[in-house]
């Protein structure tokens, strides 16, 4: 594939630099089979794959350019064995699209690196692999701001999508611009209670922008949830002090949700938070969860401290929780009536980036849905979203129920599209949450 691709790249984009690229076709992932990059796990043993600025666990993978900042990456395998997996990353634009940069011009250092960090799990019931890495570090540095593919894979040419075991998204930011934004109450009437509002303008200060309208797009993000992320919104004005993102029409709104759901077992001789029983067996631990109830019809908003959809690795008797947290069976139920055209899934902390959608199944003899899955000790939000075809993204609205004096965090990333490199930089980025 990176034969039949390379030439044609070459040929419309760098002529000039032809033998530069085929000097780093060894070192680098110069075309891709793919031309997208959705966030996840690819392969089904891969487990708690997790990306957070260093000394942060429930924080966002965002740092700053040339701040010295770095984010650390973790995953397991399941079982014994010890793959050789690489890493690259790959700088994308603000759709998540690979740009047409060498590898050369946005990575000082190289592109891919082995993953050297790989040990074994100590005194698990259930074995593991645990593999880490830390970015940027010696060997790679970036030198543009945008948008990031972290990709983990197989063999030597991650090229080949079907070597790619793992990807992350990252955002590598610049602060060029300042910010007035704010979250509110829906201006839309019939979202006033249940939904989020996001209001911005960025004040580019001394840094140029030719052609705002052209050259800018605007993301938001809610809680970091990349697949929800309301992106492309193009400036609605501009004043002489500043350019406006402001929509009356609910295209930068967000169902508000409610506080997350959450259980605790960082030790497996009691019963923590939200948990009903705790079972040893020949299999491993098995956790029975208290079982759930439908908040969205109750009308009632759900006030309690949670980690807005994250999760937290922790055992409270082992020295390293990466290599000595146990994998448990944990119980999950919700009564619930049946759907007749659609799913139940669970989303958030634990089943963030798995390999497979969590879909509970219904249990007509005892009236509720059910599901069991393989979770790392620790703490962990999650919550019940309703798939059908009238909701093809998901809804809360019944299982959790959608209220605005719900707490999320909401993140505004400001690419603009630099022609001098012919590729989109995020000049900004905002933190806002809806209780402050």
């Amino acid at each position: 594939m990176a034969h039949s691709v390379l030439p044609e790249y070459c040929k419309v984009k760098h002529m000039q630099r032809i033998s530069a690229i085929i000097l780093w076709l060894a070192l680098a992932p110069a075309a891709f089979a793919q031309n997208s990059f959705q966030e996840g796990a690819l392969h089904p043993d891969v487990r708690t794959p997790l990306a957070y600025p260093e000394g942060n666990p429930t924080g966002y993978p965002f740092i700053e350019l040339n701040s010295g900042q770095f984010l650390t990456f973790h995953f397991d395998q399941l079982g014994t064995d010890r793959m050789d997996y690489r890493y690259a990353v790959i700088h994308c634009d603000h759709d998540w699209n690979v740009t047409d940069l060498e590898p050369s011009e946005y990575i000082r250092g190289f592109n891919q690196l082995q993953i050297t960090d790989v040990e074994a799990s100590f005194g698990t019931q259930r074995d593991f692999t645990h593999y880490h890495f830390d970015f940027p570090n010696d060997m790679m540095q970036p030198t543009f701001s945008g948008n990031y593919a972290v990709v983990v894979f197989e063999g030597m040419d991650p090229s080949d999508v079907s070597s790619h075991i793992l990807i992350w998204r990252i955002v590598v930011y610049e602060s060029q611009v300042r910010f007035r934004a704010k979250v509110q109450q829906s201006s839309v009437v019939r979202d006033r209670f249940t939904h989020h509002e996001v209001l911005c303008e960025i004040i580019p200060d001394t840094y140029r922008i030719p052609d705002p309208n052209k050259e800018l797009n605007l993301c938001v993000l809610q809680n970091g949830d990349w697949n929800h992320a309301v992106n492309d919104m193009k400036p609605t004005f501009i004043k002489p002090d500043g350019i406006a993102f402001q929509y009356s029409d609910g295209r930068m709104s967000f169902p508000a949700g409610n506080e997350w759901r959450d259980f605790e077992m960082k030790d497996l001789r009691f019963n923590g938070i939200n948990v009903a029983n705790v079972m040893p067996g020949a299999d491993g631990y098995h956790v029975f969860l208290r079982p759930g109830l439908p908040t969205g019809g109750r009308g009632a908003h759900e006030t309690r401290q949670d980690l807005n959809g994250r999760s937290f690795v922790r055992s409270d008797i082992a020295s390293d929780s990466h290599l000595e947290a146990e994998y448990v069976m944990v119980h999950f139920s919700l009564q619930l009536p049946p759907f007749s055209e659609g799913e139940v899934h669970i989303e958030g902390g634990p089943a963030r980036l798995s390999s497979e959608p969590w879909v509970m199944t219904y249990d007509s003899k005892q009236g509720i849905y059910t599901g069991e899955f393989l979770v790392k000790q620790g703490f962990h939000n999650y919550r019940y979203v309703v798939y059908d075809r009238y909701h093809p993204q998901g809804d809360v609205s019944l299982t959790e129920g959608n209220f605005t004096n719900t707490e999320n965090d909401y993140h505004i990333l400001v690419y603009h599209y630099d022609r001098a490199i012919g590729a989109d930089r995020v000049v900004g980025i905002q933190t806002l949450n809806s209780h402050r």
